[in-house]
């Protein structure tokens, strides 16, 4: 706790670490001079922050007990989520009381509700950078007037509502350059799909060549020894014709021989 003279400053140990910095105690601490110090514009756009981020730490320990929560309720919680992280500040890193206008006005009039909890802060950065470099004059007469008038708030409405329609664009631009990378990614694996499938069958047809082939020469083999068994069988029976006419001969020899010898 920081006491000061005109109030006190509630620091929570659990909020530091969360990554809420400041992690100050809305419902706690205390200021006795309170919007007295604030710019109009301040005070017009911040009135009931305090009150509200109240409310938000009490509902969020209702909704960790898990119960129901009617849809007013969970949207009271959501936006309370969107504001912490608005509120969020770094290290030396003051900011201009006419960007903490702006940038309130917008988280509480429901202008984060649609933006996710976890992009808030890059939400803020390039709204900011966009505010600066486009809108400057609104954050010049925030500055010279100390207020925001109809006229300012008019312009700030528009401003939000063309950074929000610059970022679809650019958010649809980068979907449809996505699906144009993913595209020719897909063509890519039908075609190496394709690919591998023809190599397949051009593999299978050179398997069934080859077989083919084998079986040829397989053919030509049996034949060739068919062919080989079929000559040595001639040759044995031409042996064998030869052999028995050798056996004739002699015997007819014989029989000459012994009727000569006969006559004798």
């Amino acid at each position: 706790m920081i006491s000061i003279t005109d109030g006190q400053i509630y620091l929570q140990p659990d909020l530091f670490f969360s990554g809420i910095r400041p992690a100050m105690n809305a419902g706690v601490s205390v200021s006795r001079v309170g919007g007295a110090a604030q710019i109009k514009g301040m005070k017009g756009v911040a009135g009931g922050l305090r009150l509200d981020l109240a409310a938000f730490r009490e509902l969020e320990a209702f909704a960790q007990l898990g119960t129901d929560l009617d849809p007013a309720t969970q949207a009271q919680l959501d936006r309370g989520y969107r504001m912490v992280e608005l509120l969020k500040q770094n290290q030396f890193s003051p900011m201009p009381v006419a960007e903490q206008v702006v940038m309130i006005y917008a988280g509480t009039k429901g202008h984060l509700d649609s933006v996710p909890i976890n992009d808030v802060a890059q939400w803020e950065a390039d709204f900011l950078e966009f505010i600066r470099d486009q809108k400057s004059e609104i954050l010049t007469g925030i500055t010279e007037s100390g207020d925001i008038g109809d006229d300012l708030e008019q312009q700030l409405l528009g401003a939000i509502d063309e950074f929000n329609r610059l970022q679809d664009g650019i958010e649809a631009a980068e979907e449809a350059s996505d699906g144009a990378d993913e595209a020719p990614a897909e063509e890519a694996a039908v075609e190496s799909s394709d690919d591998s499938g023809a190599d397949a069958d051009d593999s299978a047809d050179a398997d069934d060549g080859a077989n083919a082939d084998d079986g040829a020469n397989a053919d030509d083999g049996a034949d060739a020894d068919d062919s080989a068994d079929a000559d040595d069988s001639a040759d044995a029976d031409d042996g064998a014709d030869a052999d028995d006419g050798a056996d004739d001969a002699a015997a007819d020899d014989d029989e000459s021989n012994a009727e000569e010898s006969n006559d004798e």
